[in-house]
C-alpha cells in the first residue's frame, strides 16, 4: 500500500476527482488532505466526498485563505449538489507533518505549495526520505523527443506552470531543500496532451472501485457542458504517483528563469557529482494510466 497525502485546491473540478480516486484505490492508504487556501466551503467539498466514500476518519487540513471569497467552482454543485462549508480537523501545516511521520509516505501536490511550505517550515524533518510527486513543471524541446512534443508548446524550453508560480518561494525552497528521497513532477507537455473524453470514459469500467465511479459520475456530468472532455492533470499525477511505471521520465534538475520553469536533463546539469532527485514527465504510457485508475 502507498501511504498519501495529498495537498489539493477546488478551482479546477480535478482535484476533487483526484481526491476521490484516491479515497478508495486498492493500492493507496489515503493518510491526510490538507486544503489550499483552505476556505470552509473548501474543507466541506472535500470532508463531504470523503464522507460520501467512507473515509471519514482522514482527518482534513485548511490552509489561511487571505480573501473571504468563494474558493469552489459551482461545477462541483452540479455534481455533487448543495454542500455546507466545514471546519478543517486543523491546519494544513500540522496535519501534513503529522501524516508524514508515518512511514513511507509520499506526498502529492496539485495546488500552489504555500501549505506544503508551512509545513516545512513547522517540522523540515518530517520531509526526509520522503517522495514528491508534483502536478506542475515543464519539459521542453531539450528534453522531450519529436515524437512527444505538443505542438502548442514547440519550440520552448521554458513555460509558467501554475502550482509551482503559485508561490515560488515555497517551491524553490521545497525544491532545492535536498530532503526528498526523490521528486517526480508531473509536467505540462504531458497533462496537456491527455484529455478525459467519451472514448476513454467508455474504455474505463464501471465498478473498479467506489472513488472511480464517482469520478466517473462527475465526467457525466462535465460532459453535459463541454463534449469534447476534460485534462485531468492531477488525476493523472495520482496515478504516477502509484505507478510511475506508466510514464516515460527524465532525469535532470527543474530550474525557474524570468517567471518560467524548465528543465535541465542530466547531461546538460553541471551538478552530476551525485544522482540527481529530480525527475519529469515525458511521455505518458495511456493503457498504463487507464489500469493504473482501476487499481490493477
Amino acid at each position: 500500500m502507498l501511504s498519501v497525502i495529498f495537498d489539493m485546491e477546488t478551482g479546477d473540478p480535478d482535484d476533487v476527482m483526484t481526491l476521490c480516486v484516491l479515497a478508495t484505490h486498492p493500492r493507496v492508504d489515503l493518510r491526510a488532505v490538507t486544503v489550499f487556501p483552505g476556505g470552509r466551503d473548501q474543507v466541506g467539498i472535500v470532508k463531504h466526498v470523503l464522507n460520501l466514500l467512507g473515509r471519514s476518519g482522514v482527518p482534513v487540513g485548511a490552509g489561511t485563505p487571505k480573501k473571504n471569497a468563494p474558493h469552489v467552482s459551482g461545477f462541483h454543485y452540479k455534481w455533487l449538489g448543495h454542500i455546507d462549508p466545514a471546519d478543517a480537523d486543523g491546519p494544513a501545516a500540522e496535519v501534513m507533518v503529522k501524516a508524514l511521520k508515518y512511514e513511507a509516505s509520499t506526498l502529492l501536490t496539485g495546488a500552489a505549495l504555500t501549505n506544503v511550505h508551512q509545513a516545512f517550515k513547522l517540522d523540515r524533518t518530517a520531509f526526509v526520505q520522503k517522495w514528491w510527486t508534483c502536478q506542475g513543471g515543464f519539459a521542453g524541446d531539450n528534453v522531450v523527443p519529436p515524437e512527444h512534443r505538443l505542438p502548442k508548446f514547440t519550440g520552448r524550453i521554458t513555460c509558467p506552470t501554475y502550482n509551482l508560480g503559485g508561490d515560488r518561494t515555497a517551491a524553490e525552497t521545497l525544491i532545492n531543500c535536498g530532503l526528498f528521497s526523490q521528486i517526480r513532477f508531473v509536467s505540462k507537455n504531458v497533462c496537456h496532451g491527455i484529455i478525459y473524453d467519451r472514448t476513454m470514459h467508455d474504455r474505463i469500467p464501471w465498478d473498479a472501485h467506489p472513488g472511480l465511479d464517482l469520478l466517473k459520475q462527475g465526467m457525466e456530468t462535465y460532459f453535459k457542458d463541454h463534449s469534447d472532455g476534460k485534462a485531468l492533470h492531477d488525476v493523472i499525477a495520482a496515478a504516477l504517483a502509484i505507478n510511475p511505471q506508466a510514464a516515460k521520465w527524465s532525469e535532470g534538475e527543474l530550474f525557474y528563469k524570468k517567471g518560467e520553469w524548465g528543465f535541465n536533463p542530466s547531461e546538460d546539469w553541471f551538478a552530476q557529482s551525485a544522482p540527481s532527485p529530480h525527475h519529469i514527465t515525458v511521455a505518458l504510457d495511456v493503457p498504463k494510466f487507464e489500469k493504473t485508475l482501476t487499481g490493477q
